[in-house]
């Protein structure tokens, strides 16, 4: 067996996919870098007022996605909403959102407080006015039917 693959023919096939192997890594180092690059410039990760990207009674088509934005607001007078079925780290649980009438267009906007773990009681709901900073996301596409009181798709509309 040794003296088959110590063959000239052999031994030049390992030379080749050695170099590809080491080809390979350069490149996927190279992508990786360029990866991490494009991350830290993303222009998702600028801050920008909302009204920079969202505008009351406009569609969201996802032209923003994952855009931070801060927006400052009032909390609106209406009960928590829990949109179900949304499990963190293995435990079962409810995301719990909060709707903020924005400063200067009266708009509602839905903020995702946290997720309440299954079984626990909804919190009191925020009063007074916020200065907050977030991430704005798509709207999550239908899905069935969600029990009493709660929502099944977390949407903007």
């Amino acid at each position: 067996m040794l003296r088959t693959a110590l063959r000239p023919a052999n031994l030049g096939l390992l030379a080749v996919m050695l170099a590809a192997a080491v080809l390979f890594s350069v490149l996927g180092e190279w992508q990786l870098g360029r990866s991490e690059e494009h991350a830290r410039v993303s222009p998702t990760e600028q801050v920008v007022a909302l009204g920079e990207v969202l505008q009351p009674a406009s569609d969201f088509t996802g032209h923003a996605d994952h855009q931070r934005v801060d927006v400052t607001g009032t909390w609106a007078d209406l009960p928590l909403e829990q949109v179900a079925d949304r499990p963190l780290d293995g435990r079962d649980g409810s995301w719990v959102v909060a709707a903020l009438r924005v400063d200067g267009t009266g708009a509602l906007l839905p903020v995702l407080l946290g997720q309440l773990p299954s079984g626990e009681e909804l919190p009191a709901a925020p009063s007074g006015t916020a200065d907050l900073r977030g991430r704005l996301m798509v709207s999550e596409e239908p899905q069935g039917i969600a029990p009493d009181g709660e929502l099944a798709v977390l949407q903007l509309r």
